[in-house]
């Protein structure tokens, strides 16, 4: 077979299958959108339910979390760093010198888990602590 015939017979096919695709998606929105709907109707008859409801507490509670995994960020972009220290610590002049970097970022790495453990984790005590309500 020719590439132009088969090329052409490509693009049939490959049209057909759009269009059989096309249709495929048309029938499961229609679906899709009743459900929603259903969904939706049903939301809003539970509106006044207070698990629902977005209260000071919970959007501190977000705004404590997002801190936390940009504190988790850098624990991740400190870890080369560390690594870093124990090479120069195997190369250093002075033994001193490589143990006081090497304790500087462990502690900086240290500290950085404890503020992303209890910010992500523990963020109800920080915030009864704060008395942020």
């Amino acid at each position: 077979m020719p590439f132009h015939q088969f090329r052409g017979k490509l693009s049939q096919t490959f049209a057909f299958d759009i269009a059989l695709f096309i249709s495929a998606l048309k029938k499961l929105f229609i679906n899709f959108k009743r459900r929603e709907l259903s969904y939706i109707f049903e939301l809003a008859a539970n509106l006044t339910d207070p698990k629902i409801i977005m209260t000071p507490r919970s959007l501190f509670n977000i705004i404590l979390k997002i801190f936390g995994l940009f504190f988790l960020r850098d624990i991740v972009l400190m870890v080369p760093q560390l690594i870093t220290t124990l090479l120069y610590f195997t190369k250093s002049e002075s033994i001193t010198e490589g143990i006081f970097m090497f304790l500087g970022t462990a502690i900086t790495i240290a500290f950085y888990c404890f503020l992303v453990f209890h910010l992500l984790f523990k963020s109800n005590n920080l915030l009864d602590k704060l008395k942020l309500d």
